[in-house]
């Protein structure tokens, strides 16, 4: 079957309503950067030598795994808390941690009022309640200790299928490459959330 057959066909057309939209420019990355992983020879070896490894995490760390996820999260809020001139302990499912102002987070339920699935999310004050604000909403939501552990988590590290359709602004350490469920599709995924190309590297 010819690579382009789907393409081509009158399903694709019907679904599409005849309406063919062709991305020549991108918005999100430097052309450089676009070009490689948007390139049909895509490959991760390419990848490891355009992006070498730093000994260092970045703003941002994405993960395959979830285990590492946690890790790093655990790892990075602690030394970040070092030092905080106010801390709240936070007793998460995902391990215990000291929240202070600044604190970065993600929501991770819907069912609490104003916290949304994936939304980005910030510590503002630590009492009475904790105040959170969601960084592309611009609103407050308050809670305390316990309902925080129930529906937010650390955001040092992200999974690939959580960041899918974010731009990310900073550095961006992609992790778990040599796992052998790592895929041409997850390099895709990590590459593609960077808005420059200098600002990767590939652990």
């Amino acid at each position: 079957m010819p690579a382009d057959a789907f393409e081509k066909s009158r399903l694709f057309h019907s679904w599409s309503e005849g309406t063919r939209f062709v991305l020549t420019k991108c918005r999100r990355s430097d052309q450089q950067h676009f070009d490689f992983y948007s390139s049909p020879d895509l490959s991760l070896a390419a990848a490891r030598e355009r992006y070498p490894t730093q000994k260092r995490l970045g703003d941002w760390n994405i993960c395959l795994s979830n285990v590492k996820r946690r890790r790093i999260n655990l790892e990075t809020q602690k030394k970040a808390a070092e030092g905080q001139p106010e801390t709240v302990r936070i007793e998460h499912p995902e391990g215990a941690f000291d929240c202070f102002v600044g604190t970065k987070l993600v929501g991770c339920t819907n069912s609490y009022p104003g916290i949304v699935n994936g939304a980005f999310l910030s510590v503002l004050a630590l009492s009475p309640q904790i105040t959170l604000v969601d960084e592309e909403m611009n609103h407050e939501i308050r809670l305390t200790p316990q309902q925080l552990a129930r529906h937010c988590k650390l955001r040092h590290a992200l999974t690939l299928t959580s960041c899918q359709g974010r731009t990310l602004r900073g550095t961006i350490a992609l992790h778990d490459s040599s796992s052998r469920h790592f895929s041409l599709t997850h390099l895709y995924v990590g590459l593609s959330r960077a808005t420059n190309g200098k600002n990767v590297w590939i652990v």
